[in-house]
């Protein structure tokens, strides 16, 4: 899976055209837990999630990702310079993770915990990805008030055509501006940025 220029996605060390091995690569081994990239909504929060981190050169801004599945969201940032953590309530998701974290020689950028991201104190951090169900996300939308008033911006999909709109709803009405809305297939991926 290549993400135009920032990224380069693979389930094995397999070697690449010399065209693209100066594009920053991520090997994603297929196990038990979600996220390969081949799934249209992790393609998206890939694409998003480049594209913000391509806006801020010269920080090294932090990142959450709730429901971290195989830790490809949380290590595509840790691999492009941010400092990521991700949760998930599955321990062999988060063990999945670490592996995958390794296997990548990211385990200084990045670090997994098993949470409940519904119950457990969220820290701050600039980014927040959620590649969930449309149900969790919008439980999810009103423990995210101090990441609102701290400017943090959000990375949510797991949502399918005809969930998205309750989900912009209830961002808006909490204070949350919609800065982009991306479909592929039948899958949305929304982004939000503080109105404050």
């Amino acid at each position: 899976l290549r993400i135009g220029q920032s990224l380069i996605v693979t389930s094995d060390s397999r070697s690449l055209p010399v065209s693209d091995r100066a594009i920053p690569r991520l090997k994603i081994r297929a196990g038990p837990a979600f996220g390969t990239g081949e799934h249209a909504t992790t393609h998206l929060c890939l694409k998003y999630l480049t594209r913000f981190l391509s806006r801020l050169p010269n920080k090294r801004p932090t990142i959450l990702d709730l429901g971290c599945g195989s830790g490809i969201l949380a290590l595509a940032c840790a691999r492009l310079g941010a400092h990521a953590e991700g949760w998930d309530n599955d321990d062999s998701a988060v063990r999945e993770a670490i592996r995958n974290a390794k296997l990548n020689r990211l385990t200084r950028r990045s670090r997994f915990r098993q949470a409940d991201a519904l119950r457990a104190s969220l820290p701050l951090a600039n980014l927040v990805l959620a590649n969930l169900y449309d149900s969790l996300l919008l439980h999810l939308f009103p423990r995210l008030e101090k990441h609102r008033r701290a400017g943090t911006t959000l990375i949510l999909s797991g949502i399918l055509a005809g969930q998205e709109n309750p989900v912009i709803r209830l961002a808006r009405n909490l204070g949350w501006r919609l800065q982009r809305r991306g479909r592929l297939g039948r899958w949305f991926c929304l982004q939000f940025s503080s109105n404050s």
